[in-house]
Formats: C-alpha cells, sequence, structure tokens
C-alpha cells in the first residue's frame, strides 16, 4: 500500500483461508484496548524514517535540548512515520503511568507538554512560533514522555506488569493524552528505544541486542513492535517498524461505475 499521505509504502501481511482462497478473519490474536480477537496482520512501514521532513533526525543530533522558559529538557526529535518529540516523564512531572484523565487533569503539566509540543514544531520549520505551532499545527510533531517499565492498571481495569514492557510511554495527540498510542507515535517511540545516545538510551541504557522487539506500556496495555536500523557509511537508516493488528470484514457491497 502506498500512504499518500507521507509517500510511503506499507507492506502488509493478510492470513488467507485455505478453502475459500480469501481473507481469514477468524484468529486468536489479542491487541490490547481493542475488545475480542481476531486474524493478526503483520503491518511492516517501508522507510519510515523522514516522512515529513525528510530526515530520521531533522536537527541532525540524537539528543536535543529544547528552552522552555529558560528551563532546559532534555528530549529526542526524530521522524519516523510522522514527527515526534520524546521526553523523559519525570521533567514534566509525570510518572509515566498516569491513565489519560490524571494526564489531562494536570493543568501545569499539560500547558509544559504543548511547549514543549510547539517549541520542537518551531524548530524542526512547521511553525514560525509557539502560538502558530498550537494554532495551526496541533498534531505535527506529536510529544510523548516516557520512563522505566513499572507496573500499573489500564483503563480496563487491568494490570499491566513491568516485566511486560520495556518503556513505559503516554502520548499526547492534539492536546490530549492518547488512550493507547496512535501507530505513528509508536513507530518513532520503537525507533527512539533504539536509537543510539538517544534520550531512551542515555536514561534507561541500551535495550537487549539479542531481540529486535520493542515492548511499548501504553494506557491500554502493552503493544510490541519490531524497529530495524542499519547504518551505512556513517548514517542511520530505518529500513522499516514492522507492527501486529488485527482487522475483520465490516462490509460488502458492489460499485458500479460506468465505462
Amino acid at each position: 500500500m502506498l500512504n499518500r499521505n507521507t509517500d510511503k509504502y506499507i507492506n502488509v501481511t493478510v492470513p488467507i483461508d485455505a478453502a475459500t482462497h480469501t481473507f481469514a478473519q477468524d484468529g486468536d490474536y489479542h491487541i490490547a484496548g481493542i475488545d475480542g480477537t481476531a486474524a493478526e496482520l503483520q503491518v511492516h512501514f517501508l522507510q519510515p524514517g523522514g516522512a515529513k521532513t525528510g530526515k530520521l533526525l531533522p536537527t541532525g543530533q540524537t539528543l536535543d535540548v529544547l528552552t522552555i522558559d529558560g528551563r532546559e529538557i532534555e528530549a529526542t526529535l526524530l521522524d519516523v512515520s510522522n514527527p515526534f518529540v520524546l521526553v523523559r516523564a519525570s521533567a514534566v512531572g509525570l510518572t509515566g503511568t498516569e491513565l489519560p484523565a490524571a494526564v489531562d487533569a494536570k493543568e501545569e503539566t499539560a500547558a509544559l507538554l504543548e511547549k514543549i509540543r510547539a517549541t520542537a514544531a518551531v524548530k524542526l520549520g512547521f511553525a514560525k512560533d509557539l502560538a502558530d505551532a498550537s494554532a495551526n499545527s496541533p498534531g505535527i510533531p506529536k510529544v510523548g514522555v516516557f520512563a522505566a517499565p513499572a507496573a500499573y492498571t489500564d483503563i480496563a481495569g487491568q494490570p499491566v506488569a513491568a516485566s511486560d514492557m520495556d518503556l513505559c510511554v503516554r502520548v499526547i495527540s492534539v492536546f490530549k493524552c492518547h488512550k493507547a498510542s496512535p501507530l505513528t507515535a509508536a513507530t518513532a517511540l520503537a525507533v527512539a528505544a533504539r536509537l543510539p545516545g538517544g534520550i531512551v538510551e542515555k536514561t534507561l541504557g541500551p535495550l537487549p541486542k539479542d531481540t529486535t522487539a520493542v515492548r511499548i506500556g501504553h494506557p491500554s496495555g502493552v503493544m510490541t513492535l519490531y524497529p530495524h536500523l542499519k547504518e551505512t557509511n556513517g548514517t542511520l537508516d530505518v529500513t522499516s517498524v514492522a507492527v501486529q493488528r488485527t482487522a475483520r470484514r465490516i462490509m460488502e457491497g458492489v460499485v458500479y461505475i460506468r465505462n
């Protein structure tokens, strides 16, 4: 598939019923935050780096320092499927385990996160100043916070174990904390977790090299992604980011087109 928003290709592996040779929608795969189970689809975002800016690292650095109201906050700015800015949860007064309603209720924290996002938007060339970023570029970039793995109770009241994740995240999407994680944000988070010299590595240390998976704890559970990075002539490249999704048939019909 071609995503016309980013001009990037997406490969999707779809299960086929051996008897009918059509989409096999029944399965036992479950995604956190989605009711029931269905067939597992493997979604591979190909060459997702630089979708909006043309560069995986738009500033040319794996670690940036943003000045917010005279205070310096470390961040990683990257463009994977969509531009994204990632900061430590502790830098904005969060633990990283809060549920969305609790994050949104912290007005000072919400305001600080928007200033961080808007500052990144200006730095990346999407806005001329903070007011312009909030008014005319509220979704680009998105902003997220992360913390070390920690146990919490998700929005469905189910326990999430620290051992099931590699990092704990909360993503702000258009001024509100997302109930899970937008997929474009999740792909950026997965790459950020593997980024040498990035804020995740500086804070939590490098992830184990014996697995390509990155497990992200979010308000609805845990999402697993598979970022594939390689370095060529000193330049870091993201060849793909894969994620498991589910799908089911929701409609069927005929479209009549005149010749």
